[in-house]
């Protein structure tokens, strides 16, 4: 086994849960990577970002390979919660040699990958990982996208949650999916899984007997 060539005991917790040569990667994660344990190979790309407009979620910060064009693998990423008025948020991404390109998102209703409606930015030029960490300060500014109007919870369109979230904002109570749903059949609704703002009007007018 790895460890026990590089002289650390495969049966010891402490051998397997320590970082040997201190590169940020535990020698157990290194044994599964196939890396060396006692040479450092992992280095450290760092930077900020700093997000202008809805603070409120999660913000992604990724380093994908340049090959990957597509952006599906990302080589290392950190998660930030994301609140109102919150400064510029720092991040260390731990990768192995390499070019890299740098992304960040706004992951505002936490479901792990960014909507259309979701700022996102990438840093201008190539991260050059080369035997050393990087020393450039990597800073990426996130614009939050436009939300569509009544898209409540930020997925990208207006669905019967939005329409039960308006509900309540504005009435003060819930409304059974049920009532909500032979609401919106009887007004004419065909999508019940995007309606649209007409519907949304056509649920209070109802309730309110207009």
């Amino acid at each position: 086994m790895i460890l026990n060539l590089y002289h650390l005991d495969p049966n010891n917790a402490i051998d397997a849960l320590a970082d040997t040569d201190n590169d940020g990667i535990l020698n157990i994660n290194e044994y599964m990577n196939n890396t060396n344990p006692v040479q450092k190979d992992y280095y450290q790309i760092y930077g900020e970002v700093t997000h202008l407009g809805i603070n409120t979620g999660q913000v992604h910060i990724l380093a994908y390979k340049v090959s990957d064009i597509s952006f599906e693998t990302p080589i290392a990423e950190q998660i930030h919660e994301c609140y109102e008025d919150v400064g510029p948020i720092h991040f260390s991404l731990i990768v192995p040699n390499g070019h890299y390109v740098l992304r960040a998102f706004n992951d505002i209703n936490h479901n792990m990958r960014q909507d259309q409606n979701e700022a996102s930015s990438q840093y201008s030029q190539t991260s050059i990982i080369s035997n050393q960490d990087d020393e450039i300060s990597r800073n990426i500014k996130l614009e939050s996208g436009q939300r569509i109007h009544g898209d409540l919870d930020g997925n990208g369109i207006v669905d019967i949650n939005d329409v039960k979230g308006a509900f309540n904002i504005y009435m003060g109570e819930n409304i059974a999916d049920i009532s909500l749903l032979n609401i919106l059949k009887c007004n004419g609704a065909k999508n019940m899984d995007e309606v649209t703002i007409e519907d949304v009007k056509c649920v209070f007018m109802d309730y309110l007997g207009l």
